[in-house]
C-alpha cells in the first residue's frame, strides 16, 4: 500500500493550536506527532480517540477549521484500516 500523506498543521500551528489541547486533554500520542511517532494497529483506537477529542474541543474554542484537520486524520486511519488486510504501521508527524 503507498503511503498517503494527510497534512494536519504546520509546526508553528502545531505548536500554538495543537499541543495547547492536547494537553488540556492529557493526551498521549497528540504531543508525540509534533516530532513524528510510528504506532500499529493495536494502537489505533486510542490515537482516534485523541484525535476525536481534539476535534471536539476545537469546535468548543470556535475552531472548525481544526476539527476539520482532526476529523480528516481520523477518516485517513478509518479508509487505511479498511482497505489493508494485513498488519499496518502507521507515522505521523
Amino acid at each position: 500500500m503507498p503511503a498517503r500523506l494527510v497534512p494536519i498543521a504546520t509546526e508553528a500551528v502545531y505548536a500554538t493550536e495543537w499541543l495547547p489541547v492536547a494537553h488540556l486533554l492529557g493526551t498521549k500520542w497528540l504531543p508525540l506527532f509534533q516530532v513524528g511517532a510510528e504506532f500499529g494497529q493495536d494502537d489505533i483506537g486510542h490515537v482516534e480517540s485523541e484525535f476525536l477529542g481534539a476535534s471536539m474541543q476545537f469546535v468548543a474554542d470556535g475552531k472548525p477549521e481544526l476539527a476539520a484537520r482532526a476529523n480528516a486524520v481520523v477518516k485517513e486511519l478509518r479508509n487505511a484500516v479498511a482497505s489493508s488486510h494485513s498488519n499496518l504501521v502507521f507515522f505521523i508527524g
